[in-house]
């Protein structure tokens, strides 16, 4: 997680705005407040010291117990690392004395947790977000609740476990009613580098270019450029290089001029790692030797570093310069014991913590609502068993329906082995027009003796050379094929075959499928999807109801007892 701009506006300031004044004695608190809002984000970070500083006085001069604490938390966010955690230790010894007591003292385990994690101490990080956790769940304080669940979210990110934060902040950003705007934008900016860390480029990039729109108006500012740094990474990942190369620069200037440590260090790395995709090694390797440097000034560590480091010892290996190649072998070293000290508490007492205690919570909770609730309880139960009676039921019907499907392919196997050898009957008599009865001569148009007959030797021509495979085939088409009318075909069909034209089709087509299917092992082999366009049928499903209306077992069992 690269960007924690952590706007803590309950713990450190409750004003939003900006205002340009000179400093003065004269300021009130709000007009105080009013300008290091305004100076942070512009990174100003002297300008926020001497004003925090400025405000600490004031309050102290006129003893307001409630604005010193206020004081205390400003120049501890303004100062150096590690004498900021001093002023928040003094915010915790005049706590008693503060009219908020509702927000102590998981307020001062909060604010020393953020400290912590800013400045590369996650596992001090961590204890502190569990320490405010506890005592915020305690006093029932959903804001507070909130502002840990985010920082352990962070940590999540840091150990790797992008998926569960990812899920977190998402449910944060999408169901909070606590944060203000900016603490909201936060969430939204972090949530867009979890996607990128998670490789769900589309998801990132919408999101980076709704957090660039929104803060267009103010191209200076920490939120803007972080985004853009975001978009940044999101170009190197997208292997659009040189863009990549071009946002970075850009927003490098303002993270220089604010002295971010966090933001400079992974421009630096991201900056390299883009050079290595344009394939300008020796590029790279200058900002990584930058970033090495920084690393050994500011002490600032994070994760990816390992792969820095990892990079340069490879390239002088390659280079035969054995001194560079041991340097940066125990610079990573170095690196990997900073980090996996932090690293390895981190992931094994954040699920211990922070995991576990969530499912004893909800377990409690579970148990809580299970013991006021003794009939929903007893319903679910009876539920359940009523599921299970239903399913042992089905299972049993489907059980049977199989057997029976089984036994009918059989049977279909079977008649086929019986008829194999036995001669077609060949008819020898002539062909004659059925005698109808009233109701059948109502329904059916009388058809003369030789029209009849040529379109029952039409039929036949069309079954032995098995027209009825052809797709798309209708009674209109077959009846232009053999030069009669639909009407006079359809009332031949019913009166000679019994059966309208749809079901004659049908009864074709499955009768050459079961001969066929038992005798071609190719045709067995292919898709149930490809022997119904063999067939002729449009779809699966229509040969599949067809098959089983006219055999009485699936087309899968059949071919499953021939291959058998």
């Amino acid at each position: 997680m690269r960007h924690i701009i952590a706007i803590l506006f309950s713990f450190i300031s409750m004003f939003l705005f900006s205002q340009n004044t000179k400093i003065s004695q004269r300021l009130s608190y709000v007009e105080m407040n009013k300008l290091i809002q305004d100076y942070y984000s512009k990174n100003e970070i002297d300008k926020v010291r001497e004003t925090s500083k400025i405000y600490l006085d004031k309050s102290k001069r006129e003893n307001n117990i409630n604005k010193i604490a206020e004081g205390y938390v400003l120049v501890g966010f303004s100062e150096e690392f590690p004498k900021s955690l001093t002023y928040i230790d003094s915010l915790k010894m005049i706590s008693s004395k503060l009219s908020n007591q509702e927000a102590y003292p998981a307020r001062v385990y909060l604010l020393k947790g953020k400290l912590y994690d800013q400045n590369d101490k996650r596992t001090e990080a961590l204890q502190n977000y569990l320490e405010g956790l506890k005592y915020a769940k305690q006093k029932n304080d959903e804001r507070q609740i909130e502002f840990a669940e985010i920082r352990i979210a962070y940590l999540n990110n840091f150990i790797g476990n992008h998926q569960e934060a990812a899920k977190s902040l998402s449910k944060i950003l999408h169901n909070s009613s606590y944060l203000t705007n900016l603490e909201r934008q936060e969430v939204h900016l972090n949530l867009a580098e979890t996607y990128l860390d998670l490789n769900k480029l589309d998801s990132a990039k919408t999101m980076i270019l709704e957090g660039l729109e929104l803060n267009s108006n103010n191209k200076k500012s920490r939120f803007y450029n972080a985004y853009l740094s975001s978009f940044g990474v999101y170009n190197l990942k997208a292997r659009n290089y040189q863009n990549a190369i071009n946002t970075f620069n850009q927003c490098m200037d303002f993270f220089v001029k604010g002295d971010d440590k966090r933001e400079i260090n992974y421009s630096l790395m991201y900056l390299g790692e883009s050079y290595i995709g344009l394939n300008k090694i020796d590029k790279a390797i200058t900002y990584f030797t930058k970033l090495d440097s920084i690393v050994i000034k500011d002490k600032y560590t994070f994760p990816e570093l390992k792969n820095v480091y990892s990079f340069l010892i490879d390239f002088y290996k390659e280079n035969g310069d054995n001194e560079k190649q041991l340097y940066y072998v125990e610079r990573l070293l170095d690196i990997n014991k900073y980090l996996d000290t932090d690293f390895k508490y981190v992931s094994r007492e954040l699920p211990k913590q922070y995991d576990t205690a969530q499912l004893i919570e909800q377990r409690e909770k579970i148990l809580k609502e299970l013991k006021t609730t003794k009939f929903t309880s007893i319903l679910l139960v009876f539920l359940l068993l009523i599921v299970m009676i239903f399913s042992g039921i089905l299972y049993r019907m489907a059980k049977k329906r199989e057997k029976k499907y089984i036994i009918r392919a059989q049977e279909l196997l079977k008649s086929l082995e019986e008829f194999k050898n036995k001669p077609e009957a060949i008819p020898t008599a002539p062909i004659e027009i059925p005698v109808l009865n009233g109701k059948e001569k109502k329904k059916f148009k009388p058809v003369s003796q030789d029209v009849y007959s040529a379109i029952i030797n039409g039929l036949t021509d069309f079954e032995n050379n098995k027209g009825f495979l052809e797709k798309g085939i209708t009674l209109n088409i077959l009846s232009k094929a053999l030069n009669t009318n639909s009407t006079y075909l359809s009332d031949v069909i019913n009166t000679h075959k019994q059966k309208n034209f749809a079901s004659y089709l049908n009864e074709l087509r499955i009768n050459y499928a079961i001969k066929q299917l038992a005798e071609n092992k190719k045709l067995r082999s292919y898709k149930i999807s490809s022997i119904a366009e063999e067939l002729g049928y449009n779809n699966e499903q229509a040969f599949t109801i067809a098959f089983k209306r006219q055999t009485g077992t699936t087309v899968s069992t059949y071919i499953t007892e021939i291959n058998s």
